[in-house]
């Protein structure tokens, strides 16, 4: 069985939970199995944390497309929240995580914002967009300002740079004091390009 840092194969969470790998194939296409999987090369995997997650029982019932949902409809209702509800009507509390990558990339916010391609670098994978709208839908606003650049062949072009809210940072503040929870430290290989714009 192949295997990918961070990441398990559909057969080992079948295995864990004592089920048919068919019919959690199924239950996710449907939309009610709790975790969302990834696709690498045509395989289905879920992020380690995640699986550890739903088998340690954290997960609640409501699959994960129905809480996707939920912060959908609820954006589409911000015209009617005011500011201090919160962006899109999201929590105002950051639930945190124990994905390292999503770990290494908040450190790296922490410390400045940070495009794209700075993002995969600090994850180790080539997946920030996807990578920042799971942050999201944690609880966390992190939004995408688009900026102007010159590109490597001399032409204009607007790269997206990510960063915290203040807001952000207090939540994240509040999540790590009350789980005593530590980020990577920020090192200049977590910057990918030793920090330079």
């Amino acid at each position: 069985m192949s295997t990918i840092p961070d990441r398990v194969p559909l057969a080992w969470v079948a295995h864990a939970l004592g089920r048919r790998p068919e019919s959690i194939r199924s239950a996710v296409s449907r939309g009610t199995f709790p975790i969302l999987p990834v696709r690498v090369l045509g395989r289905v995997y879920f992020e380690r944390a995640d699986a550890d997650a739903l088998l340690r029982g954290d997960f609640d019932s409501q699959p994960a497309r129905e809480r996707a949902a939920s912060i959908t409809i609820n954006c589409r209702a911000r015209h009617r929240r005011s500011p201090a509800a919160g962006r899109c009507g999201m929590s105002m509390e950051f639930r945190g995580t124990g994905n390292p990558r999503y770990l290494r990339v908040l450190a790296l916010l922490l410390a400045r914002p940070a495009r794209r391609e700075e993002i995969d670098r600090a994850a180790g994978a080539l997946n920030g967009p996807d990578l920042m709208a799971n942050l999201r839908a944690l609880g966390l606003e992190a939004p995408c300002t688009r900026v102007d650049a010159i590109d490597r062949d001399g032409r204009e072009c607007r790269p997206g740079v990510y960063r915290l809210t203040g807001g952000d940072r207090r939540r994240l503040a509040e999540w790590m004091r009350g789980r005593h929870v530590r980020l990577p430290p920020v090192t200049p290989d977590l910057f990918g390009d030793g920090g330079a714009s």
